[in-house]
């Protein structure tokens, strides 16, 4: 070996393993990724030592950097994506203006002065670039049957990654053996008068979300009519009226909306005599299936019996039956 060159492979090998015994210099971000609205601006920004010669700033698949900070000043590139919109300052890059393609993987690195004894050090951070939800909302069916299908839909008009949420009555709502919910849509089958409420759906990504509401209606009935009667407090035991007497029947079923029946749901008072009250309910409008139920009160006459020296009086005895048409 020449001996002029001896000092100088000295030199390089001695710095060789100086440099590989450092380490390397800390970096860490402010936030991880960084998540963003489309229009607003994105923000990195690194977390290192105050002794730095420079820091320079990557893209995602790019091969010249984006610029770097240095001797106290940004130097930055030309590149026609995020032209016009790139800002980088001691500790900062901002990109204005966030557009989707934006998205990805960017790189730090950071060269520390000499004097610190740091080597230098590269990390990289992501940037989500979503675009906020808006226009949520919900449509519920105008005529829902108890023990149909019914169907419940959530829409939205922008939002980017999204999920959804179901609520009923302040509570969430999940999927079972009746309800199934399958991102934007919920279904009932078969309904239930009990699902009737208030709904809600919530989409939301990580940087926004909305909520639409409204009153799902379930109409049911007419149920079985429930004939009862109001006999006088003088009654004979096991009789419900006197020939003569009056009696208030009331005739009462069960319905959304309300059942109809002749004259008032609850029946004027009748005087007991020798002929049959007919007590009915039927669904109105609006569902569209016909049904009727009826229910009849026989009240025979039965002429004054003698029996032990005593005078039993004429009896009315109820009975109900119901018919029904879907």
């Amino acid at each position: 070996m020449n001996l002029y060159l001896l000092p100088v492979v000295l030199s390089l090998a001695v710095f060789l393993s100086v440099a590989l015994s450092q380490d390397l210099v800390s970096i860490q971000f402010k936030s991880d990724p960084v998540l963003v609205q489309t229009g607003t601006d994105a923000v990195f920004t690194v977390v290192t030592v105050f002794q730095v010669f420079s820091i320079t700033w990557g893209y995602p698949g790019g091969v010249t950097p984006l610029g770097l900070w240095v001797g106290g000043s940004a130097v930055l590139n030309t590149v026609t994506q995020y032209q016009g919109r790139v800002t980088i300052t001691a500790t900062q890059l901002r990109i204005s203006s966030a557009q989707l393609r934006d998205a990805g993987n960017y790189t730090v690195m950071v060269d520390p002065l000499p004097t610190t004894g740091l080597a230098q050090n590269t990390r990289s951070i992501q940037l989500r670039v979503f675009d906020a939800v808006d226009g949520v909302t919900m449509f519920v069916p105008s005529v829902a049957l108890e023990g149909g299908n019914v169907s419940v839909r959530c829409t939205w008009t922008k939002g980017t990654e999204t999920s959804v949420l179901w609520g009923k009555g302040g509570s969430a709502l999940t999927s079972n053996s009746r309800v199934t919910i399958k991102g934007g849509d919920l279904v009932i089958n078969p309904a239930r008068r009990e699902d009737a409420g208030l709904y809600s759906c919530t989409v939301s990504n990580l940087v926004s979300a909305q909520t639409a509401s409204k009153t799902l209606t379930v109409y049911y009935g007419p149920d079985t009519p429930v004939l009862s009667k109001a006999s006088p407090a003088d009654c004979v035991v096991g009789a419900d009226a006197v020939v003569g007497q009056t009696i208030r029947l009331t005739c009462v079923s069960d319905s959304l909306p309300p059942p109809l029946s002749p004259g008032n749901t609850t029946m004027n008072p009748w005087r007991l005599a020798n002929w049959t009250v007919a007590c009915s309910a039927s669904r109105p409008s609006p569902p569209t299936r016909a049904a009727n139920t009826s229910a009849w009160l026989a009240m025979p006459s039965r002429a004054p019996r003698r029996r032990r020296g005593r005078i039993w009086p004429s009896w009315a005895h109820a009975s109900v039956q119901a018919q029904s048409q879907a």
